[in-house]
């Protein structure tokens, strides 16, 4: 993963420079059919989980109210942050009675997509979640932020603003072995 970002990102900025963001898309495309294919050939069924079913039963599991609901939140979520530092009161009335809505609908139903009840009832997971949101703002806002921002403010190329990330890229992955060690 730490040398997957490291040599990951400075290659990004190649590609980008010389033939555009859609390139990065294409460029992976060949790696995610590859995990596919390992995956597929590596990782053992899980036989309790291997019944078949029907495409009622199927269908029947999947809370789709849940799901549009999440969607909806988060593209207005997008919408209300989109439009910042002016704030958008309409957005975000309508954004906050739709947490309300989805949060009441995921702890009615027997198999929701956003589990509730369970993260209420185990602070632990529900703060290992929340530590994982705020790791990985930070981590985009750093990557994908400032990126941007040097791109659109100091005309830098993306080329040269990847091997502008490549030391932060190396420092992470040294600090990171040692800090996995002692599990922090």
């Amino acid at each position: 993963s730490a040398a997957t970002a490291a040599i990951g990102i400075p290659i990004g900025g190649l590609l980008v420079d010389k033939w555009g963001w859609r390139m990065t898309f294409l460029v992976n495309l060949p790696v995610a059919v590859t995990v596919l294919i390992i995956a597929i050939a590596w990782i053992p069924r899980d036989i309790t989980l291997c019944k078949v079913k029907n495409v009622k039963e199927i269908i029947g599991d999947i809370d789709m109210i849940g799901i549009m609901c999440f969607t909806s939140t988060i593209i207005l979520l997008l919408m209300f942050l989109l439009f910042l530092p002016e704030i958008s009161m309409k957005i975000l009335v309508i954004l906050s009675c739709l947490i309300i809505v989805t949060i009441k609908w995921e702890t009615t139903i027997k198999r929701p997509f956003i589990d509730i009840k369970m993260f209420l009832s185990n602070l632990a997971l529900a703060r290992t979640y929340l530590r994982f949101m705020l790791m990985t703002l930070c981590m985009y806002t750093v990557l994908y932020g400032i990126t941007t921002w040097l791109e659109s403010t100091r005309a830098v190329s993306p080329a040269y603003i990847g091997l502008l990330m490549l030391p932060m890229s190396v420092i992470s992955a040294l600090v990171m072995e040692p800090v996995s060690k002692r599990n922090l």
